[in-house]
């Protein structure tokens, strides 16, 4: 973060657009408090973005609509199903992942981390494209893929 002491910090804000190519951006500004952005992860449609900060929080956007639909607290990397209908989180504890319905906003399992190590941090959480299986990157090498109908870790 840098700063200009010339210039009068401005009220801090989110911005949710699209560039000239129609990309979908995505932009923190300003603000009192310091947010760090860990992770984004899009539905498939565009539509929604997660999007995992510190100091622990997972913010849930409708990108077209720029209204925050839901923030769920701990954790700060995010995946979602291509439909958008699942978010996975890894959880306030760190001691596993978290799936919610974003239909809903039901809590619909936890899964304990597979890796019983001290140092165990969540990198990378992804789907497959039919959002059946979840496959998790920790420690920045290891993967482990876990069933989303039973929780079970498969690989």
């Amino acid at each position: 973060m840098l700063g200009d002491r010339e210039v009068k910090p401005e009220k801090g804000k989110v911005v949710l657009g699209r560039d000239d190519k129609g990309n979908a951006t995505f932009a923190v500004y300003g603000g009192s408090s310091a947010v760090q952005i860990s992770s984004l992860s899009f539905s498939g449609d565009g539509r929604l973005l997660a999007v995992g900060s510190t100091p622990g929080r997972v913010d849930v956007w409708n990108r077209e609509t720029r209204k925050k639909l839901r923030r769920l607290d701990g954790g700060s990397t995010v995946g979602m199903s291509a439909d958008g209908g699942l978010l996975a989180k890894d959880s306030k504890d760190g001691d596993g992942i978290e799936i919610w319905d974003t239909r809903s906003w039901k809590l619909l399992r936890r899964i304990p981390r597979a890796l019983k190590r001290a140092e165990n941090t969540v990198d990378k959480l992804e789907f497959s494209p039919d959002g059946t299986l979840l496959d998790v990157t920790a420690n920045g090498d290891v993967d482990s893929v876990f069933d989303m109908s039973s929780g079970r870790l498969l690989v």
